[in-house]
């Protein structure tokens, strides 16, 4: 038997532009993949200044029971930068936030923001 095909036309998502941080202020940004197959997660972490230069980048390939505990061990090696360059006026950035929030209205779900 071969492989049914999807006939469907492709979803376009547009792409996310960077967004400078005001001021001094360190970003960081964090996501996880996930492959349910094998529970093997890749996390990473990328801190920028407002002028778009790296400071500070990791990533790991972990395991991770389901996607939201992959999302979680990326804030939580976002965190350990944080305490390890102490930038907490920082702002991150991730995924993770809509998923604690499942109610959360479409302009809430697209901004996964939080200050720390």
């Amino acid at each position: 038997m071969g492989t049914k095909l999807n006939n469907n036309p492709p979803t376009i998502i547009p792409a996310s532009r960077w967004i400078r941080p005001n001021g001094n202020t360190v970003k960081i940004n964090c996501d996880a993949s996930w492959n349910e197959g094998s529970n093997i997660a890749g996390i990473a972490v990328l801190a920028r200044n407002n002028l778009g230069e790296v400071l500070d980048s990791e990533n790991a390939r972990v395991y991770a029971s389901s996607s939201r505990v992959a999302e979680a061990l990326a804030v939580r090696l976002d965190a350990s930068i944080i305490a390890k360059h102490q930038w907490f006026g920082s702002s991150l950035k991730s995924d993770f936030f809509f998923l604690l929030n499942r109610d959360a209205t479409s302009e809430e779900q697209n901004c996964g923001d939080g200050n720390f």
